[in-house]
């Protein structure tokens, strides 16, 4: 999302990664403890959770190429997101060859331990 406002200036200086989480616990900003939900069952499009599930490793990072090819035509494609990113349009799909230029993919998550202040 910072991408979209930030490359009409830095253009070409731009790198854009984006981090995406499959399952799991995290803490919101405000500390509450949330539940990942499972992948959203949709005949037209892909869940990015259902994509990550299926990568060989726990952690992925993926280099969005220009243009599509055999095995990235999905990066080009409309995929549903749900509660893996912000989205001030209040939509729950994304095409991330759009927004991205390279993705972490990490299979689970678990929640931080926090920290007192005394």
């Amino acid at each position: 999302m910072m991408g979209e406002w930030l490359k009409p200036k830095w253009g070409k200086d731009l790198y854009s990664i984006g981090t995406f989480v499959a399952s799991g616990r995290y803490a919101d900003y405000d500390g509450t403890i949330k539940t990942i939900s499972e992948p959203e069952k949709n005949d037209s499009l892909i869940d990015i959770k259902t994509i990550i599930h299926q990568l060989p490793m726990e952690a992925t990072f993926i280099e969005i190429p220009d243009k599509a090819c055999k095995n990235t035509g999905w990066l080009f494609e409309e995929v549903i997101m749900n509660d893996t990113f912000i989205d001030l349009k209040k939509t729950n799909t994304m095409t991330l060859s759009q927004h991205y230029d390279g993705l972490i993919f990490i299979k689970q998550v678990s929640i931080p331990k926090f920290l007192k202040n005394d």
